[in-house]
């Protein structure tokens, strides 16, 4: 069951940490998903994919989305093109959510730990974050390199709120797929949806959501009227760092 406002507002005034997913979530970089795979396809001799099939499978890890598509060794292959040419366009094709800065300034200002869990590589993921410097509201990055098992295994979220020191029932975790909610759920956490990914409304909550914004700046609305922004950020300035 959904949570209300009223024990939404209960929920954020208890949090100690905050996760978040990255694409499509914190950043909007489908552009240079769409572009990349294409660009694999092409090299590798194969018909293009069309945006409307790539824009569900984001959060997805890389080599099953591929896996739909290519067998054996090709996949690899494809994985390394797309690598490769994301990172030329990385910067140049992706912007940052509407409100996920003001989200992470009141969460970080309230002394609220905050961190990225993705199954995007890790230095893709903090070229980006320190890019658009929302690296400086960020504590952890928990990227796919530093798992064994990606989304929707709740391995990384539950990583990092060890690193935090943390328990799940202190910590929320903000994504806009279902398999972000999955893994929320999986790990214990307070979890949140933002549905500016391809996952409907419906479907968020269906797979578990506690709440559902229409975007950060819905939820950024909400922090302030929870009212608690009294206190220091837990930053890097006490010598956290990123994984």
């Amino acid at each position: 069951m959904m949570l209300d406002l009223e024990d939404l507002l209960t929920a954020f005034d208890r949090l100690k940490g905050m996760l978040f997913d990255l694409d499509g979530t914190l950043i909007d970089s489908f552009e240079t998903i769409y572009d990349a795979v294409n660009v694999a396809m092409e090299r590798l001799g194969l018909p293009s994919i069309p945006p409307e099939e790539i824009r569900p499978t984001i959060g997805v890890p890389l080599k099953l989305v591929l896996g739909t598509y290519l067998q054996g060794d090709l996949v690899d292959k494809a994985v390394s093109i797309y690598r490769a040419r994301q990172m030329e366009t990385l910067l140049s094709g992706t912007r940052v959510m509407p409100g996920a800065e003001e989200v992470l300034s009141q969460l970080t200002s309230r002394g609220i730990l905050c961190g990225v869990v993705t199954n995007k590589p890790t230095h893709m993921a903090k070229v980006v974050l320190e890019h658009f410097a929302l690296d400086r509201y960020l504590n952890l990055v928990v990227g796919l390199d530093n798992v064994k098992k990606p989304k929707p295994d709740p391995e990384g979220l539950l990583s990092a709120i060890s690193h935090f020191g943390l328990e799940a029932k202190d910590c929320g975790y903000v994504g806009d797929s279902v398999v972000d909610m999955i893994t929320g759920k999986a790990a214990g956490t307070l979890v949140l949806a933002v549905a500016t990914g391809a996952s409907s409304v419906g479907d968020l909550k269906a797979a578990g959501a506690d709440f559902v914004f229409r975007d950060l700046e819905e939820m950024a609305i909400y922090l302030r009227k929870s009212g608690k922004t009294e206190g220091k950020s837990k930053g890097k300035k006490e010598g956290r760092e990123s994984k």
